[in-house]
């Protein structure tokens, strides 16, 4: 007995589409039971697809593809030959984009709408910044979208329709989103200690919604302490630990510059405040170094080289008063070179009037409590020069002589006798000065010049004498002109601390006997801390 025959093939069978799905028919065959469904990707090999009694079968498309069917018929007796359909596929039509789309913004909030696009089943939104590549921001069966702001940019939106699996062409909108006004900062912020906590208080801003603080222990991190309404605060103490607190004023989702309130728990008390080298008309920092002096109480000793490049009545109105010029009350300052870059001065005299001292001598005297503080010009070819027999020297020598032998003594002056920075490493010039100093029992001596901090170990008027006992200096050359690294040296051998990547300003606590310093950095943390005994206490 014969084994029966396999099924002939289909005699023809064709590829439609029905939206998103292939449809593939056949003409039947009198012989079959089944018929088998495969299909090739990409002139790939044939894969099942299915299997079915009827003439035709639904797949799904893979647009961007090339898809070839191919069917064959099934009985019991084997299978058929397999009968391609050929691979003319209809293209999937292409979905219609929004006819526009429109942009608004309102505070924090982008919106973006659009009208219908026909057979659209969803709408697909990107986003591009400032020229940056678009980003998807997601899909939505809507016809608007909601996106959060980007203030003060250039934001373009693009919109497709979706059918099933295909996207139309973008239709965009675009528009600048203004910057949210500033917020402002309190003007003011206090700090004190109480028994078992920290009080702050800060002058109030009408339009704040809140307030939000922040506190940093020892120089740590910075971390949030809370989020009041009312411009007050209290928080518990840490016995031993320097505390500096930060406010920021919040009006919606918009935070102020922060303003700095130290608040030490022992018994720092600020007398005097050190910082030179301050302020250009491009000279970033030193806005901050401003704000850092809004929280600080306390006369400021400006140490030379204040409005640069040459101290000019043009850069002192234009440069510095914007800046520092809310503090001129307090400032108490010396000449820099740069200031004599203007002939005779000119700009500083004018600027700062009696409180800078006679225009033809720049420099004079002050009392702190049991300092004596003298004022000293550095630029000494401009005074008549810093010799034993020049006015200056006469004038401090009286100055000595008219002084409490328990007196403490601290000199504010320009240029360093010593620095790390090797174009200044000796300022020999100075010496007359200097050992007259040294002889009376000098306890401080507070420089600008190098574009730094330096705190240098106690010596005396000759370089290295009297190790531990003769006088310390200070450079705080850090009131936002750019800091400059020393280079091209080694570090002095006397230098104790050395600062070259923080603008801020040094804090003195001049006591009876004693004296503390604070460096604290424009974020108010302290760099560098210590205290140390008078000479002549």
């Amino acid at each position: 007995m014969s084994a029966s025959a396999a099924p002939g093939p289909v005699a023809q069978c064709a590829v439609t589409r029905d939206g998103s799905q292939l449809v593939i028919d056949w003409d039947a065959v009198p012989a079959a039971e089944r018929y088998l469904v495969y299909r090739s990707v990409d002139g790939g090999a044939d894969y099942w697809r299915g299997a079915t009694a009827a003439l035709s079968l639904a797949d799904t498309d893979r647009p961007g593809t090339t898809l070839v069917y191919s069917v064959r018929t099934k009985d019991s007796s084997g299978l058929g030959e397999l009968i391609e359909c050929g691979s003319d596929i209809p293209p999937p039509p292409t979905p219609v984009p929004p006819s526009d789309c429109v942009f608004s913004v309102e505070g924090n909030i982008v919106s973006i709408s659009w009208p219908t696009a026909a057979g659209a089943t969803r709408y697909v939104v990107y986003r591009s910044v400032d020229g940056s590549a678009a980003y998807w921001r997601g899909a939505t069966s809507e016809l608007s979208f909601v996106d959060s702001n980007r203030p003060g940019t250039a934001m373009k939106y693009s919109v497709r329709s979706k059918v099933g699996s295909q996207l139309s062409e973008p239709v965009t909108c675009s528009g600048d989103t203004p910057p949210l006004p500033p917020v402002v900062a309190p003007a003011s912020c206090v700090a004190r200690n109480g028994a078992s906590d920290v009080v702050l208080s800060w002058s109030d801003v009408p339009e704040a919604t809140k307030y939000v603080v922040y506190r940093t222990v020892d120089g740590g991190s910075v971390y949030w302490r809370g989020a009041p309404t009312d411009p007050a605060f209290v928080d518990s103490t840490r016995p031993g630990s320097i505390l500096v607190y930060t406010v920021r004023t919040k009006v919606g989702a918009a935070l102020s510059e922060p303003i700095t309130c130290g608040a030490p728990t022992d018994s720092f008390t600020v007398d005097a405040l050190v910082v030179g080298d301050m302020a250009s008309c491009s000279a970033d920092n030193a806005a901050a170094v401003a704000s850092l002096l809004d929280g600080l109480a306390g006369p400021i000793w400006a140490v030379g080289d204040i409005a640069y490049p040459d101290g000019s009545a043009q850069q002192f109105a234009e440069c510095f008063d914007p800046k520092f010029g809310r503090h001129k009350d307090r400032i108490y300052p010396v000449p820099g070179n740069h200031e004599y870059d203007t002939p005779g001065a000119a700009g500083y005299f004018n600027y700062f009037g009696a409180r800078a001292g006679d225009p033809t001598k720049g420099f004079y005297a002050e009392t702190v409590g049991q300092w004596k503080v003298l004022f000293v010009n550095s630029s000494c070819s401009e005074v008549g020069g810093c010799f034993v027999v020049s006015p200056q020297y006469q004038w401090m020598q009286a100055e000595i002589a008219s002084l409490d032998p328990n007196s403490c003594l601290a000199v504010v002056i320009h240029h360093p006798r010593w620095s790390s920075y090797a174009p200044y490493a000796s300022q020999a010039f100075l010496d007359p000065m200097m050992q007259l100093l040294d002889d009376y029992g000098l306890d401080l001596l507070l420089t600008g010049h190098g574009h730094f901090y330096e705190r240098l170990g106690r010596s005396g008027a000759d370089y290295g004498t009297d190790p531990g006992t003769g006088f310390r200096q200070f450079t705080v050359g850090t009131g936002g002109i750019a800091l400059r690294p020393p280079t091209g040296a080694a570090t002095l051998s006397i230098s104790e601390k050395l600062i070259v990547d923080s603008h801020g300003v040094l804090a003195l606590d001049l006591g009876e006997e004693s004296y503390g310093w604070r460096f604290l950095d424009t974020g108010g943390v302290i760099l560098d801390q210590g205290s140390d005994t008078c000479r002549n206490g």
